[in-house]
């Protein structure tokens, strides 16, 4: 359903003005002393979060796009800014306690599909029992495995879950590439690995590859920040070979 605005600049001030002192009142004094601690890794996501929530808000919810401009033309921002954290969170964790492929499977795709698969599943059932919505069986067995080759906001269950099937083939590739030894070559390699894959653009990923196409480099630099991030806090030497 579409919600009409009748005065959307007005609308947008107001939204804006109790954004601006919600943000001012949860501003909290650091207590922790580290270089970028997980409340700050926390802290942007929750930001990364709001932006995309807002750009959806305004080109999908409501009658007239300009709501919310131009708080709702930074859902790219913070779709680069949630691939660079988890870049960022799974080179630092794997520098400081390595893990098998089979251990880094187990713990990290279940860490991403359980709270996924609550998600899938309640955005199922409220599509067949409120809007007698049937995707068929097909789609619902890719969507469970995370295969989402499409963006539609009115054909798929959740258009944004394209994003899950990307950070998804960043998890089945990181440690299959990971070099300890050069953390930096790991990020080159996945970099070269997703380009490949967007710009040859095999005939399935017609409809998302251009969205993975803008977000390429993010998870490869969040990588290289980690290991730069590692090497200052620990004091190592820089390993290039």
């Amino acid at each position: 359903m579409i919600v009409s605005i009748s005065n959307t600049l007005s609308q947008t001030y107001l939204f804006s003005a109790v954004l601006i002192l919600a943000l001012a009142l949860s501003f909290r004094k650091r207590q922790d002393q580290d270089v970028f601690p997980i409340s700050a890794s926390q802290e942007l996501k929750g930001f990364a979060i709001l932006t995309i929530v807002l750009a959806h808000v305004a080109y999908a919810l409501v009658s007239d796009p300009t709501f919310l401009h131009p708080l709702s033309t930074m859902a790219g921002v913070g779709v680069n800014l949630f691939l660079i954290l988890s870049g960022y969170g799974i080179m630092v964790s794997s520098l400081k306690k390595p893990l098998s492929i089979g251990q880094f499977y187990k713990r990290r795709l279940l860490n991403l599909f359980v709270p996924f698969w609550i998600c899938l599943v309640t955005f199922f059932a409220l599509d067949y029992f409120f809007l007698h919505l049937n995707y068929g069986l097909v789609y619902m067995i890719k969507a469970f495995f995370g295969i989402f080759t499409h963006a539609d906001l009115y054909q798929d269950v959740n258009a944004p879950f394209w994003y899950f099937s990307w950070i998804v083939l960043y998890y089945l590739l990181f440690p299959l590439v990971f070099i300890k030894k050069s953390p930096w070559l790991s990020a080159i390699i996945i970099y070269v690995l997703t380009f490949s894959l967007v710009f040859f653009q095999p005939h399935f990923l017609d409809q998302v590859a251009h969205l993975y196409r803008v977000h390429v480099i993010a998870f490869p630099m969040g990588m290289l920040m980690g290991w730069f991030l590692v090497i200052q806090v620990t004091g190592l030497k820089l390993k290039i070979f």
